[in-house]
């Protein structure tokens, strides 16, 4: 009889890198805020955004459909590499947000994350008479319009009940080796709806040494490596540059200094609206 799928163990190759930056608190990407970006965003991916620019925002051609009232509440998003982001908790509670869904690697991140938002009710889901892949492959953990997946984010590859509006990607991309750059534009296709988007947080690297721009995680990734990853797909609709500001400008000077003395002289973080094909 051939084994059953488990999770992945946090000991893994894969994993364990991680697993050793939970456990010394060495998590400097981890934000206590909500992603600005995000914020500014927001309503291009989530009907009657609840921000405060809304009124503004539903008075431009640009966001008629986003800001119609009459939307149904029904909007999939999915976070990868989570960790403990509190943007999550942020868009489960938008109104027009029917579930967030996160995947993460590492135990002790999804339990802080539990500790952090006891609003949300987050309990562990046991297994039961549930035999999908995705119960075998992953930990659940359901809350009040979240879940919580705990394993290896390419094993959702494996599954086939993931499906979501949108996909938000705040330093994802930028954290994995880019030799698996394509395996992961390949699971995003492989989860989001035809219509949706993908919200694209990225770091470049634009100038410094050889070794300081190729150095990660994070890793760069320029406007030619993402149109390298997804122009040209035949279930991308566009891909659009939303926005780039200066990092060195806005970090602190801890976190700019690490960049410095790795040979990293300027560094820009962009973000990317990318619309899939209606049809594909």
């Amino acid at each position: 009889m051939a084994e059953q799928p488990k999770p992945r163990d946090e000991e893994s190759e894969v994993l364990s890198p991680w697993l050793k930056r939970w456990n010394s608190k060495k998590i400097g990407f981890h934000k206590t805020g909500v992603n600005e970006f995000l914020l500014k965003y927001g309503h291009l991916i989530i009907p009657n955004f609840s921000q405060n620019e809304k009124d503004e925002l539903c008075s431009s051609t640009e966001t008629v459909t986003a800001c119609n009232t009459n939307a149904e509440n029904n909007i999939r998003i999915f976070v990868p590499l989570c960790g403990k982001s509190v943007d999550m908790a942020f868009l489960a509670k938008e109104e027009y947000v029917d579930r967030v869904i996160g995947i993460e690697g590492i135990r002790n991140a999804i339990l802080e994350f539990i500790q952090e938002q006891p609003d949300l009710n987050i309990k562990e889901q046991h297994q039961s008479s549930d035999s999908s892949i995705s119960s075998q492959l992953f930990e659940t953990f359901v809350g009040n319009k979240i879940t919580l997946l705990k394993g290896d984010f390419f094993d959702v590859l494996q599954t086939t009940d993931i499906s979501v509006d949108v996909i938000w990607d705040r330093a994802s991309m930028v954290a994995i080796i880019p030799s698996l750059r394509e395996q992961y534009v390949k699971l995003l296709k492989h989860i989001i709806k035809p219509g949706g988007t993908i919200l694209l947080c990225a770091l470049d690297k634009r100038t410094g040494t050889k070794e300081g721009i190729q150095s990660g995680p994070p890793f760069s990734l320029t406007e030619k490596d993402i149109r390298h990853y997804f122009n040209d797909k035949d279930w991308i609709e566009s891909i659009t540059i939303l926005e780039e500001i200066d990092d060195f400008a806005t970090r602190d000077n801890g976190g700019k200094e690490k960049f410095l003395k790795a040979g990293v002289t300027s560094m820009y973080e962009m973000i990317y609206e990318i619309k899939t094909k209606v049809n594909n």
